[in-house]
């Protein structure tokens, strides 16, 4: 599986960790392991520009997914599949909000952000409903493996 993992501010994270997280969800959606996923850790200003080019919306949000690719370039073995932007400050903050450690906040980031690439919406209340019911599965599978 192939993983890139990037901070671009202090994010206080285990990238071994993360690794494992997110095995864990493509191989359970049982996504190819050829496609290069990258998570990216930013700042409120990083990710509010993000949301500004791409969405119109002028605010920080917590977590952003792209699709790049559907599958590798002709010829190719790996390509760039997709990538999750997650606001270290939004994390860190929801964290205190709902009462959850900072990385059990990540996790949940980082989960929300996978299931976009792979195709789940959050747009109206039954969507929102199995993909929080998706989150909820993965980060249990995660703590039962780490308790």
């Amino acid at each position: 599986m192939l993983i890139d993992i990037t901070a671009q501010t202090d994010a206080e994270i285990s990238t071994e960790w993360i690794r494992k997280l997110t095995e864990t969800v493509l191989e359970r959606e049982r996504h190819s392991p050829e496609h290069l996923v990258s998570i990216i850790f930013v700042d409120d200003a990083f990710i509010t520009d993000l949301n500004r080019a791409y969405f119109q919306k002028s605010h920080a949000t917590d977590v952003i997914s792209f699709v790049l690719e559907n599958g590798p370039f002709p010829g190719e073995k790996e390509s760039a599949w997709g990538e999750v932007y997650i606001s270290v400050e939004r994390a860190r903050q929801q964290a205190e909000d709902y009462q959850v450690t900072y990385q059990e906040e990540l996790a949940r980031l980082i989960v929300h952000g996978l299931l976009h690439l792979l195709g789940y919406e959050d747009g109206s209340p039954s969507e929102k409903a199995e993909m929080t019911r998706m989150e909820n599965l993965y980060l249990a599978s995660l703590q039962s493996h780490t308790s």
